[in-house]
């Protein structure tokens, strides 16, 4: 026996009420989790989400650095890019150096962290999602600035193996959803207690919105729930 979410798979689509005060959506009885010793396994009751992973089309790499608050970075080829396009600018770089600078003590960390942390069996992970302004020879501009300095000098060492490893990806979404005047009510535990069980973590999750862009809820009220 288990609970199913309701998926909805498309862009250009609003779920509105007629109020917060006169649309109410119930969940009546709690989302059984997949596997009860994975608290947070209860499935969400409605799901906006596109389910493509970043770099299906496009992995283009950044070729210069940048510093944090540019809005411009130089790629080896902007050829599959367009302008108004969605892309995720991002780095992954397991260098032991690398790794130590972003997380700014200056040493290697495999004594505070322990060997099957992520970050140092994986690296640095950085996503930035950006929407392309123009594109001028192979300097892509973008309508945001960077939050992140790209540095691309640690790159020949990573796992990967790639040149430069900071790149462009293609950032597959779902634009224009909305949910709006409404209230989402749920029947979570009176005596809740933080990690006590399934039923306190998640049985009432009324909604998810997973990579989108131009999206929005307003005017949502969220009542007993696990998590609004």
């Amino acid at each position: 026996i288990y609970s199913r979410t309701i998926q909805i798979r498309a862009g250009n689509f609003v779920l509105r009420g007629a109020g917060r005060d006169k649309t109410t959506l119930v969940m009546q009885d709690k989302n059984l989790p997949t596997n009860a010793s994975v608290l947070y396994s209860s499935p969400l009751m409605i799901d906006f989400k596109h389910n493509s992973g970043l770099g299906d089309k496009i992995n283009v790499p950044v070729t210069e650095n940048a510093p944090k608050g540019a809005f411009a970075v130089k790629v080896a080829d902007a050829a599959g890019l367009s302008e108004g396009s969605w892309v995720c600018l991002t780095v992954q770089n397991d260098n032991a150096e690398y790794v130590a600078l972003e997380l700014k003590d200056g040493n290697v960390v495999t004594g505070e962290l322990s060997a099957d942390h992520d970050i140092i069996k994986n690296g640095v992970k950085v996503f930035e999602y950006h929407q392309i302004k123009k594109i001028e020879g192979n300097v892509v501009t973008f309508h945001e600035p960077i939050h992140h300095e790209v540095d691309i000098n640690y790159a020949p060492e990573n796992k990967t193996g790639d040149a430069y490893n900071w790149c462009i990806m293609d950032y597959p979404h779902y634009e224009n959803v909305g949910i709006e005047d409404l209230t989402f009510k749920g029947n979570a535990k009176n005596d809740f207690s933080h990690h006590g069980s399934w039923e306190d973590d998640g049985a009432y999750k009324p909604l998810g919105m997973t990579r989108l862009v131009n999206s929005w809820l307003r005017r949502v009220r969220f009542t007993s729930v696990s998590e609004a």
